[in-house]
């Protein structure tokens, strides 16, 4: 694999559960992976030749481990698949000092049109450049989410009259719509690539006096402070959102273990009912003072049941 940045974690990527942020692994792997498109012919000049973009379609992450403000991260990466639809990488973020794999992902990326995002194939001459394939380590591959194509035959209204909203207790799941800004756009006037569609685009306000980041922090029924702490994620892109369009982000659990939970959250345009994309993430329940897991405390368990949908899995 080749090592594509190394640099240390910032304490401005560090959020409230005093760890580095799952968005911030995301950034990373999101610049390598413009890399790789590059090493293997997919460059800027081919998007301009064809009027086309490159947009992140399917993207698997897996945390491994938490890393903290000082600590030096590589990324490192290689191409899996390249063929006429897309190009799959696997990346994965390592801290050489301790021996570690912070996180890995698998990523695949797709060639659009600028003017109506589209999908189209990659020019013939792209395979010709191709380097050799490598194969995923054991320890990239998924554990709990699987990588088949998700349901998508559920419907906004569908969702809408089984799904309530939860508070910070759901965080993963519950409901809520909001407008697409023409500040989180490109010059085209869509959702710009790196944006994250799980909560529409732009993660619920916290009610915190500082300016803090990330999941919430919440009590156990003992008192003691945790909070959901993401193992797992994948998110399907389907269609761009543009400035201006209303769209609905649903969250539910589709299955709740006695640590962790597993929740999908479906986004959607309100106006046409297009589904949008597909977040799946898994998530434990992390004592935040010990650094471990714990089992879901009963008054929680009890609040998020309430979205506990099995027939979507």
């Amino acid at each position: 694999m080749q090592i594509f940045d190394e640099s240390p974690v910032l304490e401005s990527e560090i959020d409230r559960l005093g760890h580095m942020n799952v968005q911030c692994y995301m950034a990373r792997a999101g610049k390598a992976n413009g890399q790789l498109l590059e090493s293997v012919g997919l460059t800027r000049q081919l998007c301009e030749t064809h009027a086309a973009t490159f947009r992140q379609v399917d993207v698997y992450c897996r945390f491994h481990r938490e890393q903290f403000a000082g600590t030096v991260l590589q990324v490192l990466g290689g191409l899996l698949d390249l063929n006429d639809h897309g190009a799959k990488f696997y990346l994965e973020i390592r801290n050489p000092a301790g021996n570690q794999v912070a996180a890995t992902f698998i990523i695949e990326s797709a060639l659009v049109t600028l003017a109506e995002r589209k999908l189209i194939e990659f020019p013939d001459n792209i395979g010709a450049a191709k380097a050799e394939p490598m194969q995923i380590p054991e320890y990239g591959k998924p554990r709990s989410i699987k990588l088949e194509p998700p349901r998508a035959d559920v419907t906004l209204q569908e969702l809408q009259s089984r799904v309530i909203d939860l508070g910070a207790l759901g965080m993963m799941s519950g409901r809520f719509e909001r407008t697409v800004e023409a500040s989180e756009c490109d010059s085209d006037g869509y959702f710009r690539e790196g944006g994250n569609l799980m909560f529409g685009g732009k993660p619920p306000a916290q009610d915190d006096d500082d300016d803090s980041f990330g999941p919430p922090i919440l009590r156990t029924d003992e008192g003691h402070r945790f909070g959901w702490a993401i193992l797992e994620t994948r998110s399907i892109l389907l269609n761009v959102p543009r400035a201006g369009d209303l769209v609905s982000s649903i969250g539910a659990d589709i299955s709740i273990a006695r640590k962790s939970r597993c929740s999908r959250r479906w986004t959607f345009d309100v106006t046409t009912g297009e589904l949008l994309g597909i977040n799946d993430a898994v998530a434990v329940a992390l004592d935040l003072d010990a650094r471990r897991a714990i089992e879901i405390p009963a008054s929680v368990r009890s609040v998020i049941e309430q979205n506990h949908l099995p027939q979507y899995a």
